[in-house]
């Protein structure tokens, strides 16, 4: 299988481009160069899976890539379509060769994601976290931090129900975090309503959390000095 062959092929049949630079031409000469040697009978198989489709080099070169990087065929022909520019095919890529799945790289490939965010939803997806879960904080209007307190509230337990008292951008991280503490000291979600709101500081919501908590734990001991009380009775001559 001569590379020179399969580089005409590849330009008049997948290349849109009509005209190609030195560089691009060196760059997809390499990379097919290392597809022959290393996987031919699947680069002979994505090519007639691709037939009558056309590419820029730039999306040929993530295809490629896909190939030589040990990326299974069928994973490579996800991303494989014209429609998806060539930034939209690395990321895909790379969510593949994190070990995501096919629903779950179409999350992390969100074309308006930053490297950070994209980090905390591969995060989410690693450790355990369902697509419902990770849905509900992958949007660009989260910052990663922000993402990363939705995901740690999943981590430790809470539900969907009590992420979204606080999974809105509106709120800080740091006072996401104050609402987490509520969940984690044992307030239930309408003493926490009480104080998760916008319009209060982190310094506020931290007060109001600590005297519903104070005020939890005080009604615990009445309740134990009660029950106390009554076994003293119920075991008296």
């Amino acid at each position: 299988m001569k590379v020179e062959k399969i580089f005409k092929l590849i330009q008049r049949v997948f290349i849109k481009d009509k005209y190609l630079f030195v560089k691009d031409f060196y760059n997809i000469y390499c990379s097919l160069e290392e597809a022959v040697k290393q996987r031919p009978a699947d680069l002979i198989r994505l090519m007639k899976y691709l037939a009558g489709k056309k590419f820029s080099v730039w999306q040929l070169g993530e295809i490629l890539s896909g190939l030589n990087d040990g990326l299974n065929v069928n994973k490579i022909l996800f991303y494989a379509r014209p429609e998806f520019d060539n930034t939209m095919m690395f990321w895909l890529r790379l969510g593949f060769q994190s070990g995501l799945d096919e629903k779950q790289v179409l999350v992390y490939a969100e074309p308006l994601f930053t490297i950070e965010q994209r980090e905390q939803i591969k995060l989410g997806f690693k450790k355990g976290l369902t697509l419902e879960q990770v849905k509900l904080y992958a949007r660009p209007e989260f910052s990663h931090y922000q993402m990363a307190k939705i995901r740690f509230g999943f981590e430790k337990g809470l539900t969907i129900e009590h992420v979204s008292l606080y999974a809105k951008p509106e709120f800080g991280w740091y006072q996401m975090e104050e609402i987490i503490l509520g969940f984690q000291n044992g307030l239930t979600s309408e003493e926490i309503k009480l104080y998760a709101k916008t319009g209060l500081s982190l310094v506020q919501m931290q007060k109001i959390r600590e005297e519903l908590e104070f005020r939890k734990k005080i009604e615990l001991q009445n309740e134990i000095r009660t029950k106390e009380n009554t076994n003293k009775l119920e075991v008296q001559p």
